[in-house]
C-alpha cells in the first residue's frame, strides 16, 4: 500500500498508524531531497570561471600593502617583508 512508505509513524501505539498523509510527505521530501541533490552536484560540475583582466595604467607609481598579521610567539625583529615586481623593482 502507499501509506506503507510513510516512515515517521507515531511511536506510542495507539499513534502507531501509518499514513498515506504521511507517505505523501515522506515522498515529496525525498523527492525535493533527490532534485536539490542533483540540481547541486550539476552545477558543482559545470564549474565556472570569472575572470578580469585589466592593463594597470600606473606604471612608475608605489603600491600600497596593507597587512594586520599577528605573530604572539614570534619577535618583530625577526620578522622582514620583501616585495618585487616584475621588473625587479
Amino acid at each position: 500500500r502507499f501509506s506503507s512508505l510513510d516512515v515517521y509513524p507515531k511511536t506510542l501505539k495507539e499513534f502507531r498508524q501509518r499514513t498515506t498523509s504521511g507517505a505523501i510527505v515522506s515522498l515529496s521530501c525525498a523527492t525535493l531531497i533527490a532534485l536539490l541533490t542533483c540540481v547541486e552536484v550539476a552545477d558543482f560540475l559545470r564549474g565556472t570561471s570569472d575572470d578580469h583582466l585589466f592593463v594597470d595604467t600606473s606604471r612608475g607609481s608605489t603600491l600600497r600593502i596593507n597587512l594586520n598579521i599577528s605573530f604572539p610567539a614570534l619577535p618583530c625583529s625577526t620578522i622582514t617583508l620583501d616585495t618585487l615586481d616584475i621588473s625587479g623593482n
